[in-house]
């Protein structure tokens, strides 16, 4: 066996541990960096999503840029780097049309590598593009944010004086058999499966389900039931987590008269939840983000996945812990 074919394998058997944009900050701050991924590269298999990369890209100094698109492709280059989400859920959906034997674990997830766009990037991005792709980000986190606060008003004129749902209730009522997040699904994989040609950037990705859906072409193949979604998220963990996160983070911003104000600020945003597409495609899930760690470790229960989402400290409690397996 030749010396690469080895390295695949090894590849292959070593724990996925994923980085969230948050994550990569961390890292790239941390004063142990380099032991840091020297012990990554040793003992697990890097991941990072392009997803990332857009945050990433925004950064408005060009120094801090920079140095996080470094610590980026480092990670990836020892490792791998995942499709946006949304280029991700068209692959899933499109497999899952054509194929008479759906495999999940089997669709491109990864495109291919990045370490020569990447280079080209870094050097060529100016001030003025990543001030606009940060700009661009922060557009649609508002409206994002701005949609389930008008849903939280309009509830509240409604609900006055009614008990509140608790968070079993409402995940029970909007995914049972005609519940509303399967009509919704359903639309999202219609537009998914006509989508053709360049897509658009994650960050270009619209605010809710049904408006993602708008994003893509409009010349409908074929239009799929809500219990024909139902049975794509028995089949399609991505997909699934996808719409337990976004169903997790409406209740969140919308429904839970429990949090004030300032919670309700610090709750997973937007990006931070469309990344719940990624749980099933790693061991561990690495963030420094509070409001993220809470929503994905609720998803990831949910699925009964392996997937352990951490706090960036705790990966590397966990690593230095001589009894610890993964």
């Amino acid at each position: 066996m030749d010396e690469s074919a080895s390295l695949l394998i090894s590849d292959v058997r070593r724990p996925k541990v994923l980085f969230d944009t948050s994550g990569i900050n961390f890292l790239n701050d941390d004063p142990s960096r380099e032991i840091r991924l020297r012990t990554l590269r040793g003992c697990c298999y890097p991941r990072v999503s392009f997803t990332a990369l857009d945050e990433v890209a925004g950064t408005p100094e060009a120094y801090r840029r920079r140095q996080l698109l470094e610590t980026f492709l480092r990670l990836q280059n020892a490792g791998d780097c995942l499709l946006p989400f949304h280029l991700l859920l068209i692959n899933h959906v499109q497999s899952y049309s054509s194929e008479e034997s759906y495999d999940w674990s089997k669709v491109d997830s990864t495109g291919y590598k990045l370490e020569e766009a990447i280079v080209e990037f870094r050097q060529d991005l100016s001030d003025e593009l990543a001030a606009a792709q940060g700009e661009e980000i922060r557009s649609s986190e508002r409206r994002y944010k701005g949609m389930f606060e008008t849903v939280r008003r309009n509830l509240a004129e409604v609900l006055e004086g009614h008990d509140s749902w608790s968070l079993r209730q409402f995940m029970e009522f909007v995914f049972k058999a005609d519940g509303s997040y399967w009509g919704t699904a359903a639309g999202l994989m219609t537009r998914a499966l006509t989508a053709e040609g360049e897509q658009p950037s994650a960050t270009s990705e619209a605010d809710s389900l049904a408006e993602t859906a708008e994003t893509f072409s409009s010349t409908v193949r074929r239009e799929f039931s809500a219990q024909e979604a139902r049975e794509f998220a028995s089949e399609c963990p991505p997909f699934r987590a996808m719409l337990l996160g976004i169903a997790r983070s409406e209740f969140s911003r919308a429904h839970d008269k429990s949090l004030n104000r300032e919670q309700r600020r610090k709750a997973a945003g937007r990006i931070d939840t469309y990344s719940s597409i990624y749980l099933p495609y790693c061991r561990m899930f690495v963030t420094s983000d509070r409001g993220q760690f809470e929503l994905l470790s609720y998803v990831s229960k949910q699925l009964a996945a392996e997937t352990e989402v951490v706090m960036y400290d705790r990966l590397w409690e966990y690593l230095s812990d001589p009894s610890f397996r993964f």
